[in-house]
């Protein structure tokens, strides 16, 4: 297929429609990437990630000529840090560490830290485990 071919169709997977991006230009502004290490699918071709742009978190599947967008969740801020496992993305914010499930759009606020002092960080352990790390600076 060729990219203006890619643009114009729309995949269907079980009763939802998925956007395919047909460049990386259309990613313009990411702030924030990860893999999802658990995905919704085993597709051996492709890879789950998820994508802070701006305002908003994306989840797409990426395979070796195209990205398909399968949805997008609003947050507050911008993340800073984050990691997703299965439908849950933790994220840092610019004061706050929130778990945010992506099927639904609800967001948990965790605990809040201070961005003048610390550096977030966040990293899956293991299946629906993040470790979340508060590094001070001197």
């Amino acid at each position: 297929m060729k990219g203006k071919e890619i643009s114009e169709d729309t995949l269907k997977n079980n009763n939802r429609s998925h956007r395919v991006i047909p460049s990386m230009t259309k990613l313009k502004g990411v702030s924030y990437f990860c893999l999802n290490e658990n995905p919704e699918t085993n597709n051996p071709f492709s890879v789950e990630v998820c994508i802070a742009k701006r305002r908003q978190l994306l989840i797409c599947h990426v395979t070796d000529d195209k990205i398909i967008q399968l949805r997008d969740v609003s947050v507050p801020e911008t993340p800073t840090a984050m990691a997703m496992d299965g439908e849950f993305a933790c994220i840092a914010l610019s004061s706050k560490y929130v778990v945010v499930n992506t099927e639904s759009g609800y967001a948990q606020d965790l605990f809040p830290y201070d961005s003048s002092t610390t550096i977030p960080l966040v990293k899956r352990i293991t299946k629906v485990t993040f470790y979340h790390i508060v590094a001070y600076t001197c």
